[in-house]
């Protein structure tokens, strides 16, 4: 989805992937006001894609489901490997999931996901949870 690549080299860049088509447009709207660089993935497929072959930059942090209409999050933690340029260890990976078994958390923690939100969550309170935490400079390993 090319069409959301609109980004200043000084944004934040942020990448959501999820296959919901509603909440990915809702949480694009809410980021806007919030002046991040966002762009929408919906498949593990088009995420890895946009990272490895459109983006401008490093992203700030990555969120996205435990399930997606080609594969689970976890595909796409895996899938990364080539595209370590973008999804960075020091890319913030936020896991939005129903699932609140220890073990489902502790394998994302285990692949550098740094927080898990739990679902039912609306697309204001992701956007404003993600915006903190690339403005917090300890999560990001440097300074604003």
């Amino acid at each position: 989805m090319l069409k959301y690549i609109m980004i200043q080299e000084q944004e934040k860049l942020v990448m959501y992937v999820d296959g919901d088509y509603v909440v990915a447009d809702a949480v694009k709207l809410f980021a806007d006001t919030m002046h991040m660089g966002t762009i929408i993935a919906h498949t593990v497929e088009e995420a890895v894609n946009l990272a490895t072959n459109a983006l401008p930059q490093r992203m700030a942090a990555l969120v996205f489901p435990s399930t997606l209409p080609d594969g689970q999050g976890i595909d796409l933690l895996n899938a990364k490997a080539g595209s370590d340029a973008l999804f960075g260890d020091e890319t913030a990976k936020v896991l939005v999931t129903a699932d609140r078994s220890r073990a489902t958390r502790g394998l994302y923690m285990n692949l550098g996901v740094v927080k898990v939100v739990y679902k039912p969550i609306g697309p204001k309170e992701l956007t404003a949870l993600v915006g903190e935490m690339v403005n917090r400079p300890e999560i990001m390993g440097g300074e604003n």
